[in-house]
């Protein structure tokens, strides 16, 4: 069974001073995938509590933005082993209240708990308005807090809030791959051009593109960043010096590699017909 031996808050209930609702003695978490209604698929990374610092939190994930009360099911809250808390939120005037968090180990429940293979206590307030809780870091991965019941956009989609409507696709989606062209020559100068087709007119879109020279990107040739509505980029001829010289004696090399190959086929070729021959003469003898 996985050890879920979290140190407990020594009277949290207790604890008023500084108020944790007051702006600055509280962190947000604000990832929506940490909602109840989606479900963590491959090959998406699980989201993992194990770096978290005890202290105090506040969801912003949805309009509720608080810790479901009842059990939720592996695989949701964008985690394989989701947190829930068991027991109701309080109100403004019962100030900060211990709870019990759940994690799903699919073990069959602790204390007669159903849905809850390992608990810990947690702190948890009414900010009139939103909540905020005392939490502790996960003890192993994959497992973490849920909080939020709206369904975010599906993994690989994104909106402006994360959820539905509006959707769409989190990068362009390219038709073809990127297209090299050039050299193109005006008057004294030239440049390259990279093209890019894709489908949609998603004004939010940007690329960043990287020039390599044998692979490798140099430090003289920064990426450039271009958005909507263009979609190519431009290698001015005069941001290559010192570039072509090395680039050719590469490509000389290699060449002069297939040159050598070439010979040395060409050379087992003629020593395979010269003893082919020989076997025949020695046949016909």
């Amino acid at each position: 069974m996985m050890d879920l031996s979290f140190l407990p808050i020594a009277h949290v209930a207790a604890q008023t001073t500084p108020d944790p609702c007051l702006y600055g003695n509280y962190q947000n978490l604000t990832d929506v995938h940490r909602s109840v209604s989606y479900v963590t698929t491959y090959p998406e990374p699980p989201l993992c509590d194990i770096d978290l610092v005890a202290g105090w939190y506040r969801f912003v994930v949805d309009a509720e933005s608080k810790m479901p009360e009842t059990c939720v099911d592996t695989l949701k809250c964008g985690t394989t082993v989701p947190i829930w808390m068991n027991g109701t939120h309080p109100s403004v005037s019962d100030g900060i209240l211990t709870r019990r968090a759940c994690a799903n180990l699919q073990t069959g429940g602790t204390s007669s708990v159903p849905c809850c293979g390992q608990a810990i206590n947690i702190g948890v307030k009414n900010c009139n308005g939103f909540y905020v809780y005392y939490l502790h870091p996960t003890p192993a991965c994959p497992m973490s807090y849920c909080a939020g019941k709206d369904a975010p956009c599906p993994a690989g989609k994104w909106s402006p809030t994360g959820f539905p409507p509006g959707c769409r696709d989190a990068y362009p989606q390219l038709t073809d791959p990127p297209r090299l062209r050039g050299p193109v020559i005006e008057r004294n100068t030239f440049y390259f051009t990279c093209d890019l087709t894709f489908s949609g007119n998603d004004t939010d879109q940007a690329f960043e593109f990287v020039w390599l020279f044998n692979g490798l990107e140099d430090p003289k040739v920064l990426p450039e960043n271009v958005s909507y509505p263009l979609q190519a980029a431009r290698l001015d001829g005069a941001k290559l010096a010192g570039l072509l010289n090395k680039n050719h004696s590469v490509w000389q090399e290699e060449r002069n590699k297939e040159k050598d190959n070439h010979r040395e086929n060409k050379r087992e070729v003629n020593l395979r017909k010269r003893d082919n021959e020989r076997e025949k003469e020695r046949d016909s003898r």
